[in-house]
């Protein structure tokens, strides 16, 4: 063989390998985070569907909070699927009642912990199936009967299998 063709080969063929291995990993740093009114999303694996990241002020969101079924952003409409983890943590500033839509399936960790200033019902969805570990602890304020819809398959981090220790799942603890 060539020992310019040879020399080329050693010289070139890593650099292209490192720059296709970075452009791979650069489409999965950057996985798309928008906001839109007054929350954040994030774009789901299947990127048909955006999680509920948090609101724009973070702790210091005031008024009435609104998570939508759908939103479209730059051509693009995704279904709200979950409200993440942590995502509205002692934020004490909503105010209102809290209507988890249709849409959503999953409630993340601590997704309301800690929060009190909702005073009105608080409603699941009915394709609801996860209320994550903590997600409403220490909260009171909400009005009316809590119902859990039958969707529900894991409540608090636990199957909930209906006749559970409503103080080990600790979704609705405090």
């Amino acid at each position: 063989m060539n020992s310019r063709y040879l020399r080329w080969k050693k010289a070139i063929l890593p650099t292209l390998f490192f720059l296709l291995i970075s452009a791979i990993g650069m489409t999965e740093a950057f996985a798309q985070e928008f906001t839109l009114g007054n929350l954040n999303y994030s774009v789901n694996d299947d990127e048909l569907s955006v999680t509920v990241t948090g609101h724009v002020n973070g702790p210091n969101a005031i008024g009435e909070l609104v998570i939508p079924e759908n939103v479209s952003y730059e051509g693009n409409t995704y279904m709200v699927t979950a409200i993440g983890d942590n995502a509205f943590y002692e934020h004490n500033g909503l105010v209102g009642s809290l209507v988890i839509p249709n849409s959503v399936t999953e409630i993340g960790y601590a997704a309301f912990s800690g929060c009190s200033g909702f005073n009105g019902t608080l409603t699941l969805g009915n394709s609801l199936t996860t209320i994550g570990s903590h997600a409403f602890e220490g909260y009171s304020g909400f009005t009316g009967d809590l119902v859990i819809p039958n969707s529900v398959t894991v409540l608090g981090g636990q199957r909930a299998n209906w006749g559970w220790d409503m103080q080990e799942s600790y979704a609705f603890s405090g």
